[in-house]
């Protein structure tokens, strides 16, 4: 199923100085939507690398300098693997330490940026256990021990009140622009009654009017966010009729439906097998990785292929 239509748009952020704020509306917004601002589980992880700015380059630009670096991290891995602990190793090479402090799965791991290997390995690690492998990032080369870990949490509304605000102006915005979008909505659907053309009508309302390309439910449409809604609610129109308000990403539509095309029955039959393949394809894969994380852990497996 596909749609092409036109349509105008009432922004939420242009009702956004309309928006009384206090701070019991706010507070009262904070509680009844606590679990959106609920923090993740996190980490805090002890590390330390080679001291590759001052024992060996500048810079990693170098391979040589690199395979230096390496070399020197794996005879370290091997002597905090063997002492089962960081801080000897550390004093032994004269290394710099340091603490992460705590991060979430979905955040930048602090002084040391998006990695996936540093969050995936810190995440996978029991309290003190020490990586088996090095953790390799643009800065360096890292021994990471899992120092500890918390649980998911509620903030206080003094931790969350900025981001709590933010909701609460845009939700409230939101409201004005449906109330106005209503609005709108009655007075071109009983103009179109009347037999005018919702060009002209638009025109004199000075409402822009926008087109889509013929688009999909899973289709994203710049300005609106993901079509699902649009199109669903394009669905039961007729070409030249227009929907009630629809609730996008950043504003309300009325959309006029232009054009209209209905599912190819042998194109859905052959999408849908498709989509079979690919999901039972993933379903094993994750399968397999579940259970080689099982074995390497039983194992206590060790990777040393990149040396």
């Amino acid at each position: 199923m596909c749609i092409r239509d036109r349509y105008i748009g009432v922004l939420f952020s242009g009702f956004d100085d309309e928006v009384s704020i206090g701070e019991e509306p706010v507070r009262k917004y904070f509680e009844e939507h606590l679990e959106d601002y609920k923090k993740p589980g996190s980490e805090e992880i002890p590390e330390f690398t080679d001291d590759i700015k001052n024992r060996i380059s500048e810079k990693l630009s170098s391979d040589r300098k690199r395979s230096l670096a390496e070399e020197l991290a794996y005879k370290v891995l091997d002597s905090a693997l063997e002492k089962n602990n960081l801080n000897e190793p550390a004093r032994e090479f004269n290394l710099q330490s340091g603490r992460t402090g705590f991060f979430g799965m979905q955040e930048a791991v602090p002084d040391i940026g998006w990695s996936y290997e540093f969050t995936k390995t810190g995440f996978e690690l029991e309290i003190g256990e020490i990586s088996g492998a090095l953790i390799k990032t643009d800065k360096g080369f890292y021994i990471i021990q899992l120092a500890e870990r918390r649980k998911s949490y509620a903030p206080e509304f003094e931790e969350a009140k900025e981001a709590v605000k933010e909701a609460y102006i845009k939700n409230k915005s939101a409201e004005l622009a449906g109330h106005e979008a209503k609005k709108i909505y009655e007075v071109i659907s009983g103009r179109l009654k009347a037999g005018e053309n919702f060009r002209d009508i638009c025109g004199e309302l000075s409402l822009e009017i926008k087109q889509t390309d013929l688009i999909a439910r899973d289709a994203y449409v710049p300005g609106l966010g993901m079509a699902a809604s649009l199109v669903d609610a394009c669905a039961s129109l007729k070409p030249g009729e227009i929907s009630p308000p629809i609730k996008m990403q950043d504003n309300w539509v009325i959309a006029r439906l232009d054009e209209y095309q209905g599912m190819d029955e042998d194109e859905f039959l052959g999408e849908k097998e498709e989509f079979s393949e690919n999901f039972l394809e993933k379903k094993r894969q994750e399968a397999f990785d579940q259970w080689f994380e099982v074995l390497k852990k039983q194992a206590g497996f060790v990777n040393y292929i990149a040396r």
